[in-house]
């Protein structure tokens, strides 16, 4: 039994099935987790190595460069970058897209594994990282108050971070900004010259001090006592009486000689006695020589939000939590904190996710709504039956809710890109509804009863049905081939497309057509035959508004396919001329790798040069603040300066130095303001002139898309120049620069070089030093002690542990002639300065060091302005030669970012596979080799509506737009396959082919363009952009609907015109191929049936059909026929079947040929391969014709008894 006859005859089943996919769909609409994007993963790996104390130069010699020679080895890897910085290591390891990341992060710590005892004995292990720039925190809190920013951070960390973690889904909470408290040993190096002690010695007396250590056990008769011995700080003031030195005077150590002369004495002779009172040493405590203060670490950052200073939590969810929930349960935590704080503190949301996912799932539903509507709007205009109309429209709820649950078990989120896939889907899932509809009405006007009709109507359109939906979503197959991002991004649109299109074909097979023979529709005016007999037309003024403007679009549609096919050269040559106008236009239009939202946000990054103070930086950063908040679209101002020291390892990957800053600027919500976030930007960068004037950098960042990757450089044009020495590097970077500002149409021109930093460097005189038993290292820690400070040890207090630094007095170490007399304390025993042992100079070194593929590499990037990547490349290939490349060094112009070549050529390749998909299916369908490229010649034409839209709503050239035309490839066959098919029925009754293309193309201008006109605005509301979160589905809506629509064209007009020319060309070379009518003997009419029905309208089929006669009158007498209720007398049969032409004219050719096999049946009379199975099933199954040999494709067929013909 039939899908539909199973459907009508167990009507309560059917409904209850669809009834529990809705409830199923409801609740995984409930239950489904809710993402802004698709989870998806980034192929890097970082390595990050601490080494305390050191410069970028010994950075990249002592630890970058041995990480980079082993992760080089890692299997997969395609790039390696690396950062050298103070104390810093960051390798970035790059793999191909599809890496199993955790196998890549094992293979990196196995490798490091191997050459960690090369590192450096103070640097830290390296911590390997699977770094995701793509897992953004799901708020943003900051915490302000009256309190100073110790107890800010201290009742932030206690009363709103411990609780945080605690609830159900937060994975961590992250703090940034305020103070850490720290014990301040600060030492007066005149006491220490005085006492002969020494600064290092003070770090080392503390650190054996504050010391707990097991000593063992003691075993009594019962008991076992564990020895413990204790020495840890219990309070402050203990440290201020450490022993860190023993003090004598001149007398004592003159004894103290005389003494170690007696001792030897003594063990020379061991019987004497040494004999007199010998003095005792006086210790010298630790305040004595220094002052212990218990105070805060020294700043390094400053945090700011709206004017004041802050606490920012970062809290993170866990990995699969539903972002939505968490940041609600979040909130909900956040009402009973505020219970509990004191009064004046404040707890704002900066960022939160969910806003935007609840925002941006809202405008797609909207869309994915507005679309239905339309699609609903455009039936009822068509059908004039709102009944029939919501049959038809039944089929997107019922398949959305259908995907909601293929959703929920194949654990794919809610997010913009798969509910863009169901919006995108709203207008395509109606189509096989309409045409199921569209062939159960014109069996009803031949008289069948409803259910008979929606049995016969569904099943003789069901194999076409199915191959329409074939070609739709076999283009998503090749979607699997995508590298990057866009391959990531897309499987979820590519998976909701393909199950809801699954859905809605099942939905029309067997709902819809059990709702229509519920449905009781009016009858259509009779249609009556022209006066050649060959072209059918409705009664004029019978007819409702709809049929008269159909009527009229017909005649015109015909006039011009006439045109066409009278002047086919013509015509043929002026479409290939718009096309090759299309491809031209094309190469030129702009291009990026993912369309611009306008996010209402934007960064602002403000640099002064290196070595420039935090307070500086600080006065400067507060200018830009006040004219920021100054503007009235700005809604928010977050400041970030510099980095604070000791933080976790993932921040230190993108830190920021004393003479950087930061500001976040958030702008009102985009309904409440009326410029764009590039207009406030232009606004912003007019009023700060001054400050660029007083010599600070700025650089705006608009985050235009939430999906760019971190990479080192993704300008449009990106030059790498390479080398070893640092200068000419440099020197080159900059030559090459000023090259490329001369360039018309290059904006924006800038190098990666960071300016260097000052610095003075200590130069030890190693001949001097070896006098005084002092090493380099002694001098080192000495100086490192006195100036920066060396934290000796911890106190430990309520859990945490509180840095005990050591470090000079500030007027000791205020500039360089006090460093000059700083002193050291040697082995001798004797005082030495600094300046005895070493000299400094005062120069620059570089702040950091960047390298690529193990080498040093400076970037020169720009941007582009109303010229194309190609020109641009032109140009500066002519302006590089002009430029004089030292030796060692070399320029390599590397052009757009590499993951955006690297997607649109994947997106190439899955195109042109997926047409050649769309082929196979539509030569299957056809089982013709010609004829499928008849229908893809529609696919490149389609360009021409293309190029046209996207020129009208200037939409660039983008990854989206590429998947629009994946996703073109599989629509635009559609319509032509109908047609073709309908041109082959035709052919197959005896009509010449330019009669069968003229017929069909007027015939099939209904059905087309209702699902263009459903496709399409169902595509609208996603094309203009309503609501939030749509914008990244725009481009790839116009796409589809500027290529529709010239396709449209296409199908009814230009390819009439390639069917008859290719018709000519197979006739010409393979005339025994031509599906053109086959000489078929004129059948005797059959017996007239009881009673005349002269109220049957004599109308052609509409869909493709095995005969020319209405199957209800001539067709087999089913099982599932006689399930439904008795359908009208049909006439009495002298003959076991009823036989169509075709059938009647193999009986006549077994006669005299014998045999004949299925497939030479179907080419010698243009039935597809499933109608003449049918045909010589049926012949069989009455007695007339009998199989001969294995069954399959080869089995021939003969006569069994030669019947009589009625």
């Amino acid at each position: 039994m039939s899908l539909p006859a199973a459907s009508i005859r167990r009507p309560v089943t059917t409904i209850m099935v669809y009834a529990a996919v809705a409830l199923l769909g409801v609740i995984a609409w409930s239950r489904l987790p809710q993402e802004l994007f698709p989870p998806m993963t980034y192929p890097q790996v970082s390595v990050v190595t601490r080494y305390k104390d050191a410069a970028p130069e010994e950075i990249e010699l002592l630890v970058t460069r041995p990480i980079e020679d082993v992760v080089g080895t890692v299997a997969g890897l395609r790039r390696i970058s690396s950062v050298s910085k103070e104390e810093l290591s960051l390798v970035i390891a790059e793999f191909t897209w599809g890496t199993n990341m955790d196998f890549a992060a094992l293979g990196v710590r196995e490798k490091l594994d191997l050459i960690k005892e090369r590192l450096p004995r103070g640097s830290e292990d390296p911590v390997v990282i699977k770094y995701n720039p793509f897992e953004l925190p799901a708020l943003v809190l900051n915490v302000s108050g009256p309190l100073p920013p110790y107890e800010l951070l201290e009742l932030t960390r206690r009363q709103i971070k411990d609780v945080l973690e605690k609830v159900e889904g937060v994975a961590s909470v992250g703090v940034t900004g305020g103070v850490e408290r720290e014990l301040l040993v600060e030492v007066d190096q005149g006491r220490l010259a005085a006492t002969g002690t020494s600064i290092v010695g003070i770090s080392d007396a503390l650190a054996k001090a504050n010391l707990n250590y097991p000593a063992g056990t003691i075993k009594e008769a019962f008991y076992e006592y564990l020895i413990r011995t204790i020495g840890e700080f219990k309070v402050v003031s203990e440290l201020r009486d450490v022993a860190v030195n023993v003090e004598e005077d001149e007398e004592a150590r003159r004894d103290r000689a005389e003494h170690q002369q007696a001792v030897q004495r003594q063990r020379e002779q061991p019987l004497r006695r040494p004999s007199g009172i010998h003095p005792s040493p006086r210790l010298v405590l630790l305040r004595d020589v220094a002052v212990v203060k218990d105070t805060y670490k020294e700043r390094t950052s400053l945090s700011r939000f709206n004017g004041q200073e802050n606490i920012a939590l970062s809290v993170q969810k866990q990995s699969g939590a539903n972002t939505v929930q968490v940041v609600t349960r979040v909130r909900q935590t956040l009402d009973q904190i505020r219970r509990s704080l004191p009064p004046g503190i404040a707890i704002q949301v900066a960022s939160d996710q969910s806003a935007t996912i609840r925002q941006s799932v809202r405008g797609v539903v909207e869309a994915a709504g507005q679309g239905a509507v339309l699609a609903f709007l455009v039936l009822w205009i068509f059908l004039r039956n709102p009944w029939v109309s919501l049959n038809v429209t039944a089929a997107i709820p019922l398949s959305i809710l259908a995907t909601l649950s293929a959703m929920y078990f194949a654990g794919v989120s809610l997010n913009i890109i798969s509910l863009g896939g169901l919006a995108l889907g709203v207008g395509l899932l109606v189509d096989a509804g309409v045409v199921v509809v569209e062939n159960i009405a014109r069996h009803r006007e031949l008289g069948a009863s409803p259910a008979q009709a929606a049995v016969a109507g569904t099943q003789e359109v069901a194999s076409a049905i199915l191959g329409t939906v074939l070609t739709t979503i076999v283009v998503f197959l090749p979607m699997v081939f995508v590298v990057g991002i866009v391959g990531q991004l897309f499987r979820d649109l590519a998976f909701t497309v393909t199950v809801s299109n699954i859905a809605s074909l099942v939905v029309s097979l067997t709902l819809t057509a059990l709702l229509a023979s519920w449905i009781r529709t009016r009858p259509r005016p009779p249609a009556v035959a022209d006066t050649a007999g060959t072209r059918y037309t409705r009664v004029p003024g019978t007819g409702h508004g709809t049929g008269r403007v159909m009527g009229w679009l017909g005649d015109r549609q015909e006039a011009v396919v006439r045109w066409f096919l009278d002047h086919r050269a013509l015509g043929v040559a002026a479409v290939v001329g718009l096309f090759l106008v299309s491809l031209v236009s094309m190469g030129g239009m702009n291009r990026e790798f993912l369309p611009k939202v306008d996010h209402g946000q934007f960064v602002l990054k403000a640099e002064l040069p290196p070595g420039a103070r935090l307070e500086a930086t600080d006065a400067m950063v507060r200018r830009i603040e006040t004219r920021l908040r100054a503007h009235p679209a700005v809604q928010d101002v977050t400041v970030n300066i510099g980095s604070t020291k000791g933080q976790g390892v993932v921040e230190q990957i993108a830190t920021l130095g004393p003479h950087q800053g930061q500001l976040l600027v958030t702008l009102v919500p985009r309904a409440r303001r009326t410029v764009t976030t590039a207009e406030v930007i232009r606004a912003v960068q007019e009023s700060l002139d001054d400050v660029l004037r007083a010599g600070a950098q700025l650089e705006f960042v608009v985050e235009e898309s939430a999906l760019k990757a971190t990479t080192l450089a993704a300008a449009p044009i990106v030059l790498e120049v390479r080398g070893e020495q640092l200068d000419r590097l440099e020197t080159l970077a900059d030559t090459v620069a000023h090259e490329l500002r001369a360039i018309p149409g290059l904006y924006g021109v800038r190098t990666s070089l960071v300016p260097s930093s000052p610095e003075t460097k200590v130069r030890v005189i190693k001949d001097r030093a070896a006098t005084y038993h002092l090493s380099v290292s002694d001098i080192a820690l000495t100086a490192q002690t006195a100036i920066k400070g060396f934290v000796a040890t911890k106190f430990k207090e309520q859990g945490r542990e509180i840095d005990v630094r050591v470090r000079l007095r500030p007027q000791d170490r205020a500039d360089l002639s006090r460093v000059r007399r700083l002193t050291i304390r040697s082995p001798l025993q004797q005082t030495v300065p600094l300046a005895d042992v070493a000299y400094l100079a005062v120069g620059t070194g570089p702040t950091e060091i960047q390298r690529l593929d193990r080498q040093r590499v400076v970037l020169v990037s720009g941007n582009l302005l109303q010229r194309t990547v190609g020109e641009a490349l032109r140009d500066i290939e002519a302006a590089l030669r002009r430029v004089a490349v030292p030796a060692g060094c070399e320029v390599k112009v590397t052009g757009e970012n590499q993951q955006m070549q690297e997607s649109f050529r994947s997106l190439q390749f899955a195109l042109g596979l997926s047409l050649l998909l769309v082929y196979m299916i539509m030569a299957s369908t056809f089982e013709s080799l010609w004829q499928p490229f008849l229908i893809m010649a529609t696919i490149p034409m389609s360009a021409i509506g293309i190029v046209a839209a996207l020129w009208v709503t200037g939409t660039p050239l983008s990854a989206m737009v590429g998947l629009g035309l994946i996703i073109l490839g599989g629509i635009v066959v559609d319509n032509g396959i109908v047609l073709i098919d309908y041109v082959n029925l035709l052919q197959s009754q005896g009509r010449s082919a330019y009669d069968a293309v003229l017929e069909a193309s007027r015939t099939r201008l209904r059905p087309i363009l209702m699902t263009t006109a459903t496709t399409v605005l169902g595509l609208l509301p996603l094309a203009l952009g309503i609501g939030e979160g749509v914008e990244l589905q725009g481009p790839m809506a116009i796409t589809v609907m500027g290529g529709l629509l010239s396709s449209t064209f296409l199908t009814l007009v230009v390819l009439p015109t390639f069917y008859l020319i290719g018709a000519e060309v197979v006739a010409l070379w393979f005339p025994a191929r031509l599906t053109a009518p086959v000489p078929l003997p004129t059948p005797e009419p059959p017996p007239a049936p009881p009673e005349p029905l002269p109220s049957l309208p004599v109308v052609p089929p509409e869909t493709a059909a095995p005969s020319a006669l209405p199957p209800l009158l001539t067709g087999p007498a089913t099982p599932e026929a006689l399930l439904l209720p008795p359908p009208p007398p049909l006439p009495p049969l002298t003959f076991p079947i009823s036989l169509n032409a075709r059938q009647r004219w193999l009986l006549e050719t077994l006669k005299t040929e014998g045999r004949m096999a299925r497939k030479d049946y179907a080419v010698r009379t243009g039935a597809s391969i499933p109608t003449a199975a049918r045909d010589l099933k049926e012949l069989v199954d009455a007695g007339l014709i009998r199989g001969t040999g294995p069954l399959g494709p080869g089995r021939m067929y003969e006569r069994a008894t030669p019947p009589t013909p009625p």
